[in-house]
């Protein structure tokens, strides 16, 4: 996919994005763990600088954003402990177990380090 975005953009042309991703240095353990949780869209091993090279791209940053990815976790779990009444009676008691289950881990791989949240800058030669 990125080479495909590299393709569409002009000569010094520049991409930015954000993405969730598991640290390269996770163990073996936490990264299954992490691909469980966020699904096989963030189960790489390869860290993002790498791929957006790989790809073809130059000059790539990035910027990041786990502590306000962090927060956000955070709020998500504690307004859904906080509003827990109105969102059973609106998801049911399957999907609020769900969503509360897969969220609650989700802050627990980010608190540990696990998952990260950055953001990505780089351009086309």
């Amino acid at each position: 996919m990125l080479r495909a975005c590299r393709k569409l953009l002009k000569p010094g042309g520049r991409l930015a994005c954000a993405t969730i991703y598991i640290d390269p240095s996770a163990s073996d353990r936490d990264y299954r763990r992490a691909a469980r949780v966020r699904g096989p869209g963030s189960a790489t091993r390869r860290a993002m600088t790498e791929l957006l090279e790989g790809a073809g791209f130059v000059g790539v940053r990035e910027r990041d954003v786990t502590t306000a990815f962090l927060r956000t976790a955070r709020a998500y779990v504690d307004t859904s402990a906080q509003f827990r009444d109105e969102l059973l009676a609106a998801w049911g008691d399957e999907l609020f177990a769900d969503r509360l289950r897969d969220r609650t881990a989700t802050l627990e791989l980010i608190e540990t380090g696990v998952l990260r949240r950055g953001i990505f800058a780089a351009r086309r030669p």
